[in-house]
């Protein structure tokens, strides 16, 4: 049909939906993990009719038909960390992410290249940024394992960073 989606129909769905939840929720959000008892409210939820024109989905086979009539935009998370935090925190909470996010770019820019364990800290930073990636689905934000994976590669580079500064005190 021509249209571009995020990732998949499925994903894009909950997109919408998470952007919907936003729309009523802009300062503060809705609350952490609240996405997964929101996006079934008939206001935020998304079908397949929501980005589909009913002629093509007239033309589909029954296989597919039957996909999409069973396609919404209700899940535990709208996977994808921007998106959640939107909607799930508000402009407040996103603010904070893209204020590390920003800083990080600019670590990157400007880490002298003489700097100790310069290699290490380019790796951190670009798992960091990988992690945090906004062209690609991703997990909840907060779930318990994914935070393993985003925040020890955050406190690996800040403990390098700290004990850099800590030894050209002394």
């Amino acid at each position: 049909q021509n249209k571009i989606l995020f990732f998949s129909d499925h994903h894009h769905l909950h997109m919408l939906s998470a952007i919907a939840i936003f729309k009523d929720n802009i300062i503060f959000g809705s609350g952490p993990k609240q996405f997964r008892y929101l996006c079934s409210n008939d206001e935020y939820l998304t079908t397949a009719n929501d980005i589909y024109s009913k002629t093509y989905i007239s033309e589909l086979n029954e296989r597919e038909l039957s996909r999409l009539n069973n396609l919404d935009g209700c899940s535990t998370h709208p996977h994808h960390t921007f998106i959640q935090l939107l909607a799930e925190t508000g402009l407040f909470g996103f603010s904070i992410f893209l204020f590390f996010y920003f800083v990080l770019f600019f670590f990157i820019f400007k880490l002298p290249k003489n700097s100790n364990n310069y290699n290490t800290k380019m790796i951190l930073a670009f798992i960091i940024l990988i992690n945090f990636s906004p062209f690609m689905p991703s997990g909840n934000f907060f779930n318990n394992y994914l935070s393993l994976v985003y925040f020890i590669p955050i406190s690996i580079l800040y403990a390098l960073i700290t004990k850099e500064k800590y030894d050209r005190s002394i």
